[in-house]
């Protein structure tokens, strides 16, 4: 029986990196269902919906096939990264996810919709060394590739740019039972809402009042519920709940302010049934845009993965850097969600997005099939 392990970070209930392993097993399932597919992370790890298995180089040597589905922590670089973001209590060397494997011989060795960072221009050698011992690499976009590629003069055929694994999120949210996601926001069955996010970032302390009244504003004067939506659930650098929750009582509890408790699904389905999404998390944007409803992110850092998504688009308006733009945001957004034309064709590209995912996947389960036959 052929053997696929699919490697991700155990991500601590991070809403995009939770959903990878789902979407990578179900989608090689429909293609080689004769094989037998194991979830494997940096620690052994229990998502709610589904549990891993402890990486070891020794274990995932057993297997056929070895794939990196999705995220974008594919470099060596885990102290300035997980530790911070996760702290020190984060066991498991989650580069070994990705790097940890790649002299095995044997096994048919994927980066499957992966993002490279632009940190990775500090590790030349270590993706040198990744380029020549994978046989497959597809990155989530052209600034990804381009990283890859040491600048932005050589073109590697070789290095495949796919859509965000996010686009086929809509396939797994749908069959979740979503008649309970307004008592789950603490609205009315029906009630209009928006999903709001953010974190710790762009020194929000300062605008945290400005937030929450242009917020309540927009709320009032539109007769729409705003919806604090927790997304990245992190530990330690960007406190995600502590920011919604300074929102949250700034605006003297008006906005409703939802706990981590929800799964992703769940989430899932608050980010589909909402006019629009507006926060600094990649795949709330991209699960609203899935459903062709606008999404904005605002965000700092480097953040080539948002300016690659709203590029592609041609939408690089759709990302700031600055929280001083909220009222504005807000108005635009209200607008676009009622567009009918603006509607059409978000769910056209959204459509041609899924059909992207669905035929690299074909190409990457073709491939595994015939080298590993």
């Amino acid at each position: 029986m052929l053997k696929i392990a699919i490697l991700s970070l155990a991500d601590i209930n991070n809403y995009g990196d939770v959903f990878f392993p789902i979407v990578a097993k179900s989608q090689l399932r429909k293609r080689i269902p004769e094989a037998e597919i194991t979830l494997v992370t940096n620690i052994e790890y229990d998502s709610g919906l589904y549990k891993t298995t402890a990486y070891s180089k020794e274990y995932i040597a057993e297997f056929d096939a070895i794939i990196l589905a999705g995220g974008e922590l594919i470099s060596p670089y885990d102290n300035e990264t997980i530790s911070k973001i996760y702290g020190k209590e984060y066991c498991g060397i989650p580069s070994d996810i990705a790097h940890g494997w790649l002299d095995l011989e044997s096994p048919f060795k994927a980066w499957f919709s992966v993002g490279a960072h632009p940190v990775l221009f500090d590790y030349l050698n270590e993706v040198e060394q990744a380029l020549s011992k994978l046989d497959y690499l597809s990155v989530r976009g052209t600034i990804s590739k381009k990283v890859l590629e040491r600048g932005f003069i050589i073109n590697n055929g070789d290095i495949r740019v796919m859509p965000d694994l996010g686009w086929i999120f809509p396939h797994y949210i749908d069959t979740y039972d979503s008649s309970d996601v307004w008592q789950l926001c603490g609205l009315e069955k029906s009630q209009p809402y928006i999903a709001f996010q953010a974190i710790e970032d762009l020194e929000i302390d300062s605008y945290v009042s400005e937030i929450a009244h242009a917020l309540v504003s927009f709320q009032k004067n539109n007769d729409i519920k705003v919806v604090l939506v927790p997304i990245m659930h992190t530990k330690k650098q960007w406190f995600e709940s502590s920011a919604l929750k300074k929102i949250s009582d700034a605006s003297g509890g008006v906005l409703s302010f939802l706990p981590e408790a929800h799964n992703i699904l769940e989430t899932g389905t608050i980010l589909k049934y909402a006019k629009f999404f507006l926060g600094c998390s990649l795949h709330g944007a991209i699960t609203s845009l899935a459903y062709g409803k606008p999404a904005f992110n605002i965000r700092g850092a480097i953040n080539t993965k948002l300016q690659d998504l709203h590029a592609a688009r041609f939408r690089s308006t759709c990302f700031c850097n600055t929280w001083e733009v909220l009222p504005g945001v807000l108005e635009r957004l209200t607008h676009e969600a009622e567009n009918e034309i603006d509607r059409k064709y978000a769910l056209m590209y959204a459509e041609y997005m899924r059909y992207r995912v669905e035929r690299e996947f074909d190409n990457l389960a073709v491939r595994i099939k015939q080298q590993c036959s």
